[in-house]
């Protein structure tokens, strides 16, 4: 499996590629029941009606949110969102990441 991680342009597609890759890993190692976490809101409710057609969420979500779709089509999944304050350690790595120096393209990836 190969999976290119594009250059994200809002903070969103950037949770949302991480929900995507989260589902990735779940369904190459066979994960059937996960739980995924998000401090975002418009995320989590997005991603659990799993319906695009007719709930598509932020605009810029319904590429990465169709393939979560499909992806966990066979999964019974949850997605659960939790607070900011709850999630520090990701919060401040995501400051951190604000700051760096980001390069041009990074490629991901494993064997399924």
């Amino acid at each position: 499996m190969f999976l290119a991680i594009q250059r994200i342009l809002q903070p969103i597609e950037a949770e949302a590629s991480a929900l995507l890759l989260a589902a990735k890993l779940a369904a190459a190692i066979n994960v059937q029941r996960p739980v995924f976490i998000t401090d975002n809101e418009v995320l989590a409710t997005a991603a659990n009606r799993r319906d695009l057609l007719h709930n598509p969420g932020h605009w810029s979500l319904q590429p990465i949110l169709a393939d979560f779709t499909a992806t966990t089509a066979n999964m019974m999944h949850s997605i659960i969102k939790i607070g900011r304050d709850a999630n520090s350690v990701a919060d401040n790595l995501t400051k951190k990441a604000r700051q760096a120096a980001i390069p041009s393209s990074c490629l991901f990836s494993f064997e399924s």
